[in-house]
């Protein structure tokens, strides 16, 4: 039923034979009586029953509607051909959809080649971070978009295994783990292409404590060496300009000299003098910046591949007097002493110094000493009223000639005598000082001095208090101060012990007896110390008169300190007679 749109009224066409498409109608209305089955008007529809195809007429023309043909079956596509809706049949497995040489779509055989024929290449690969995909045989991956990583292992020489890396590129990007941590400079070589020297800040070689155990970085590669990115600072470091005439090389001390093209300007150092030292502020670290040229210098910490043979490990190294150069010998004054730092290696090619200038002062560079115009035989003077140390004329402090030495004698009368005093320009003074004696002071003579020093206090000891009878061939001994002990036989059962230390120097004896004197004697007396040594006072008679005195000097190495004793000790001889009722006094003396 054909639908008029003009007039209100629905109007219907179709068609049974197969290709039939609707036509416009012509310019008048229905009314003309003109009609054909495939005219229609805007808004009319025409259905092709054959074709399962259905039309209406719009504003800008015939518009076909899509609808499912009976024949069609899952997996079918449909597209645009000669202005009508144009059915394609699903392919069959391993077909590829492709374009055919009259600009449609068509299933192909995957045979490759590309083009009207073949789908995708079988002859061809993909690579990707490295990792190179056969299509012919897998047509399926995975592209990781993370950062290639590993684990390095090793110190300062490391080595690190990382997937799918056949060679370095420039511009090659990893993640890197650290198991160890470095102590020098340092190499890594990844999959054993080769070692590579891993530096930071641009070119700077890392170095000892740069990498922590257990550390991550990123290591990007620029073509000659590998770039650490997050290494924290473990040096400090200066760009600068070259402001000497000629080059400055790897090690050499420098002071800031000015400033040129926004940056400080550095000339070498020496220790002569206060403006080529005072100023000092690191040594080159680049391997040589040009005349005018940029570069870096280290203000403190490490740097390494310096010749160091002229030094030990652990050489304090301070400015040198040659411009440029370091010694190990502390300058005095006149020099001026700037400290550098200290040789941590001693090598010829890879000497290795920690880097930290200290600079000396001038007396008048410290904040509590004020020096106006110095002159000659000033005095540093500290005044209370200002807190300073300041320079100050002492008139008296000159050089010239002495006009008069005296020297006067602190006695009265002329027992010491000075002659040739006073002294005006030249001559001597003489100091008399004579021999002591009892009319004046003076000094005491080398027999003076003897005597003096032998006085000494008698410790006297008396033995057996009660008279004893001494037999043959027997030795005895006593030392107790009770009288109530006579002689034993016993050794150092009769101890007498010494409260201070001293030197036994003589002794006497004295031997009365009372009863019968003994005849053919020559017994020993003698005095025993810790009962281990004996000091022999008499090896003569002693008891073949009534009294005998005898007196014993020259005690050598007799000494006693304190917590000593001693005992004395008698043997007797086989006498003709023995005495009896026999008495002995022993008088030490010590000093």
């Amino acid at each position: 039923m054909p639908i008029n749109i003009q007039d209100s009224k629905m109007i219907q066409k179709y068609s049974t034979v197969t290709g039939v498409v609707p036509t416009a109608g012509p310019t008048s209305d229905f009314t003309d009586g003109t009609w054909t089955a495939t005219d229609i008007y805007e808004g009319e529809i025409m259905a092709n029953v054959a074709d399962s195809k259905v039309w209406m007429r719009m504003n800008a023309g015939i518009r076909e509607f899509l609808i499912t043909r009976n024949n069609s079956a899952t997996g079918d596509l449909y597209y645009v051909g000669s202005g009508t809706w144009q059915r394609l049949p699903i392919g069959t497995s391993g077909q590829v959809l492709t374009v055919s040489s009259g600009g449609v779509p068509t299933w192909a055989a995957s045979t490759g080649g590309g083009g009207a024929s073949g789908g995708v290449p079988t002859t061809r690969t993909i690579t990707i971070n490295g990792d190179t995909q056969d299509l012919s045989a897998d047509r399926t991956w995975t592209i990781d978009g993370g950062v290639s990583y590993g684990v390095a292992s090793g110190t300062n020489t490391y080595t690190v295994t990382i997937s799918g890396v056949a060679s370095y590129t420039e511009g090659d990007v990893y993640a890197v783990k650290f198991t160890n941590g470095n102590d020098d400079d340092s190499t890594i070589n990844i999959n054993g292409l080769g070692a590579k020297t891993l530096v930071k800040q641009l070119n700077i070689q890392v170095t000892g404590g740069d990498i922590e155990s257990g550390q991550q970085f990123i290591l990007i590669y620029d073509g000659t060496n590998f770039q650490m990115i997050g290494v924290a600072p473990n040096q400090l470091f200066a760009y600068v300009t070259n402001d000497e005439s000629v080059a400055i090389t790897k090690g050499q001390p420098v002071y800031a000299f000015g400033a040129a093209g926004n940056r400080m300007s550095v000339k070498l150092a020496s220790n002569t003098s206060d403006a080529t030292s005072a100023q000092t502020v690191g040594v080159v670290f680049s391997s040589s910046i040009g005349a005018n040229q940029r570069g870096f210098i280290i203000t403190q910490g490490v740097i390494s591949g310096v010749n160091t043979s002229a030094y030990t490990a652990g050489d304090q190294l301070y400015l040198g007097a040659t411009a440029g150069t370091l010694t190990a010998t502390k300058p005095v004054a006149p020099n001026h002493l700037v400290y550098i730092g200290i040789v941590e290696r001693a090598n010829a090619g890879n000497g290795q110094i920690y880097i930290k200038p200290q600079n000396g002062y001038e007396l008048d560079e410290l904040h509590d000493v004020l020096i106006t115009s110095a002159a000659n035989n000033d005095i540093l003077q500290y005044e209370t009223s200002s807190g300073l140390w300041k320079n100050k004329t002492f008139p008296t402090l000159t050089s010239g000639t002495v006009t008069s030495v005296a020297v006067a004698a602190d006695t009265t009368g002329s027992d010491i005598n000075i002659s040739g005093s006073p002294i005006t320009t030249s001559g001597t003074i003489t100091i008399n000082i004579p021999t002591a004696s009892s009319t004046n002071r003076g000094a005491l003579s080398s027999t003076d001095w003897t005597t003096f020093n032998q006085k000494s206090g008698v410790f006297m000891h008396r033995i057996a208090p009660t008279a004893f009878n001494p037999l043959d061939a027997t030795t005895y001994y006593a030392g107790d101060l009770s009288a109530s002990l006579d002689w034993g036989t016993t050794a150092a059962a009769r101890r007498h012990y010494v409260a201070a230390s001293f030197q036994l120097i003589a002794a006497s004896i004295m031997v009365r007896v009372a009863g019968t004197i003994g005849s053919g004697e020559s017994g020993t007396l003698a005095i025993r110390k810790n009962n281990t040594t004996d000091y022999t006072i008499s090896t003569g008679v002693l008891m073949n008169a009534a009294n005998v005195y005898v007196q014993a000097t020259g005690l050598s190495g007799a000494s006693f300190v304190s917590g000593d004793y001693f005992e004395l000790k008698f043997t007797t001889p086989t006498w003709a007679t023995n005495p009896t009722n026999v008495n002995l006094i022993v008088a030490l003396y010590f000093r």
